[in-house]
């Protein structure tokens, strides 16, 4: 047994496990170089091996990969994480919190600028090599926006269903922009936000529509919690004296398609809730 120290690790991860009176199973959900997906009941939790912490729901550990020595299957227990042959301690780990940094509609000129930069939206869809898939999520993003503004239930839930897990990869396109649209509303419409947490789909229907990498990125972003590079995003969206342009940047670099993805869902989100006579109109 191979015992390593956590060095970092959400915040909320940490209130969970310590929580615990007893312990959990965990069951390995997916596995790749650098990062293991976890299961644990009904909380989904990613190791991860990196510089610095980047997402939700995450446990950053000093392994140079994640392979079959971790095994299948764990147990989470107060102050540590076991899988396979590795033991995870989290008694010295620094916290971290992901989530939005301001509740501020986001600031016109940066907006804007951004509207000109890469909208419409298709000019950011276009890397999707499927065009009929390109042609769905325009679809079906204008289904649950056509919901939302009606507030029509059933349309709500069929847009969501038919975005979720539409595309290929780790993380599909169709959840990468409902995690910029929820990221959009919680500035723009936060009733439309809760509209969307309140009709999707509960945790283990989730996970049979889509990947569990997704997963744990839909459930953070439902509860208002993004990845570090979208809390840029959305600090310099809101502030005149944030002024980094490299974060849009960086968001578009992220994994293949998935960060351009999450861009333009936070356009269509901001477009639809300014000519809805949103907070940032």
């Amino acid at each position: 047994m191979i015992t390593l120290t956590a060095q970092a690790a959400d915040q909320e991860v940490l209130e969970w496990i310590h929580s615990l009176k007893g312990s959990t199973s965990l069951l390995v959900r997916g596995r790749y170089t650098h990062a293991l997906y976890l299961q644990g009941g009904s909380k989904p939790l990613v190791l991860l091996s990196c510089d610095q912490p980047v997402g939700p729901f995450s446990v950053v550990v000093s392994s140079p990969s994640f392979g079959r020595e971790w095994g299948d299957v764990g147990v989470v227990e107060q102050g540590r994480i076991v899988v396979g042959s590795r033991t995870v301690r989290l008694d010295q780990t620094q916290p971290y919190r992901t989530m939005l940094v301001s509740r501020e509609p986001w600031h016109p000129l940066a907006t804007n600028e951004v509207m000109r930069t890469i909208w419409p939206g298709q000019d950011v869809l276009s890397h999707v090599p499927n065009q009929d898939i390109r042609q769905r999520l325009h679809r079906h993003v204008e289904q649950l926006l056509n919901g939302l503004k009606a507030d029509d239930t059933g349309l709500i839930r069929r847009g969501l269903a038919a975005l979720i897990g539409l595309g290929p990869g780790a993380t599909p396109a169709g959840d990468d922009i409902l995690v910029g649209l929820l990221v959009s509303f919680s500035v723009h419409r936060p009733e439309w936000a809760q509209q969307i947490r309140a009709n999707a789909p509960d945790l283990a229907e989730l996970g049979t529509l889509t990947t569990l990498a997704s997963v744990v990125e839909l459930v953070a972003a439902m509860n208002g919690r993004v990845f570090s590079v979208m809390n840029d995003v959305v600090r310099w969206l809101v502030s005149p004296q944030f002024d980094d342009w490299s974060c849009v940047t960086r968001l578009t670099q992220s994994g293949h398609t998935s960060g351009r993805d999450m861009l333009a869902g936070m356009m269509f989100g901001a477009s639809a809730a300014s000519k809805h006579g949103g907070r940032g109109a």
